[in-house]
């Protein structure tokens, strides 16, 4: 999973800290589709907001898209 999650950012032309990728791909279902949704929604609220992709934003990503609704 941890390839999967720097292959899906380096896509998207975004270097991300392997402290990100590690955190991510022990937390996460080994899932493509999750992968690809949570790279994008990763990538979208960092730029939105004009942030970067650290351990915070994504993991408050990875508890957004496990809620009940998600």
């Amino acid at each position: 999973m941890p390839a999967v999650l720097v292959k899906l950012f380096a896509d998207r032309q975004i270097s991300v800290s392997p402290e990100v990728i590690d955190f991510l791909s022990l937390r996460m279902d080994r899932d493509l589709d999750l992968a690809r949704r949570l790279v994008t929604a990763i990538d979208t609220a960092a730029m939105a907001d004009h942030r970067a992709i650290t351990r915070r934003l994504a993991a408050e990503w990875l508890d957004k898209l496990f809620e009940p609704d998600a």
